[in-house]
């Protein structure tokens, strides 16, 4: 593998080196799967801005949160969430609770 992939694949968290064959240079890529969230867990996630049109959404005013997930409803979850600044992954003075549709997160990572 060439040095410049390889660093470019360390950079990432999806990515995985193990993948890569070596013998017939091939990089398999695992099928995508949606990440679950759980009960009692915390995770780095991100509200998408479709949640701010949905006329029946409650939406965090910050769309980067460090979320702990305290309950779980069919498809709505109910988050005690801390704002996060996306870029220094510092915490931020504004905090938020309630119900969010799961359609409109992404799991950026499991903290």
């Amino acid at each position: 593998m060439r040095e410049f992939i390889k660093k470019q694949l360390l950079a990432l968290e999806l990515a995985k080196i193990e993948y890569y064959d070596e013998v017939d240079h091939f990089y398999f890529i695992p099928k995508y799967s949606k990440p679950s969230f759980q009960l009692n867990k915390m995770y780095l996630i991100s509200v998408s801005d479709e949640a701010a049109t949905d006329p029946n959404a409650t939406v965090p005013a910050h769309n980067y949160l460090k979320a702990y997930v305290t309950d779980i409803k069919d498809t709505s979850i109910y988050i005690d969430a801390v704002a996060v600044n996306p870029i220094t992954k510092q915490d931020l003075n504004y905090f938020w609770s309630g119900w969010i549709k799961e359609k409109y997160l992404t799991q950026i990572a499991v903290l």
